[in-house]
């Protein structure tokens, strides 16, 4: 509906000019969701959101799914490796005996007292297992007792002949 100034020209009703606002917005509304790759009421909600001053978007578009998807699999692959690698390899430190002697006593306390269980080569190597957690002193020298394991026998040997790797 055209409604005439007072010069004769045909003025434009203010609806037709709030409808092409409206319709400028909408466009401008559509093409941005488009532009993200996302819904017009996904990109209305994160406009939203922005407004009240939260900076963490509602919404994500297929690009940004791909990239966490890709993330959280290189995760999931190192963390898979890193299992692997743990049941696969031994869980105890390796040591090798060390001592001026021909042979290292295994014996079944921590005690020079205890009975022997077997001779252990010098340069053998040996799972330890633990040290002790009570220094003693023997030949002049502090030390502890070290829980090993050698050739499927458990026992205690002297730690200062335990050389770790």
């Amino acid at each position: 509906m055209a409604i005439r100034s007072k010069y004769g020209r045909k003025r434009e009703s203010s609806l037709s000019t709030y409808l092409w606002i409206a319709l400028g917005i909408l466009l401008t509304w559509i093409f941005f969701s488009i532009y993200q790759e996302k819904s017009p009421s996904a990109t209305l909600e994160d406009v939203y959101h922005k407004v009240l001053g939260q900076d963490s978007l509602v919404s994500k578009s297929p690009r940004s799914w791909e990239k966490d998807y890709q993330s959280l699999q290189a995760q999931s692959d190192s963390v898979q490796a890193e299992l692997t690698k743990c049941l696969t390899s031994s869980p105890y430190k390796l040591g090798k005996v060390s001592i001026e002697d021909d042979f290292v006593n295994l014996r079944d306390a921590a005690s020079l007292s205890s009975n022997i269980i077997q001779k252990i080569p010098n340069g053998s190597e040996v799972n330890i297992l633990y040290f002790d957690t009570k220094e003693y002193i023997w030949d002049g020298k502090m030390g502890k007792w070290c829980k090993v394991q050698y050739a499927d026998l458990e026992g205690w040997v002297w730690g200062n002949y335990i050389a770790p790797q």
